[in-house]
């Protein structure tokens, strides 16, 4: 889904993703204000020279603006974002996902088909996820 919009000096389209999780988004964002739309979230990120992505919760009207680096492979704690198209299109993964599987032992994954083929998504005793054989 994209949203567009062209507010004062800046303009721009913003693509919906699932690919980042609550604790990162809450470690990158810049700015945190009430919007009664998320249009008006994505006005505001318009406004502000660092922003590049927004969170808008429509049941508490918060609107969350964020600077993002990076993204996630489908999180399993992921929130839906929207990001500039801009920028999504350029932005790096941090980790492996199904459609690009980890390169080898030890890539970080959340699920086996993140791994290469023969590998499987394992635990370890620090919390760390990675590919194995």
């Amino acid at each position: 889904m994209l949203v567009g919009i062209s507010h004062g000096f800046k303009q721009g389209s913003f693509k919906r993703t699932r690919n980042i999780t609550s604790t990162t988004w809450d470690s990158k964002t810049i700015l945190k204000r009430k919007a009664d739309s998320n249009m008006l979230c994505t006005a505001y990120c318009l406004n502000e020279v660092d922003c590049n992505s927004i969170y808008y919760d429509k049941t508490s009207q918060d609107c969350s603006l964020a600077n993002l680096s990076n993204l996630e492979a489908t999180p399993k704690d992921s929130l839906e974002v929207f990001v500039a198209t801009d920028v999504i299109n350029n932005i790096p993964l941090n980790y492996c996902y199904p459609a690009k599987p980890c390169g080898g032992v030890d890539s970080e994954c959340n699920i086996s088909e993140e791994c290469e083929e023969g590998l499987i998504c394992s635990t370890n005793t620090a919390g760390f996820s990675s590919c194995q054989v």
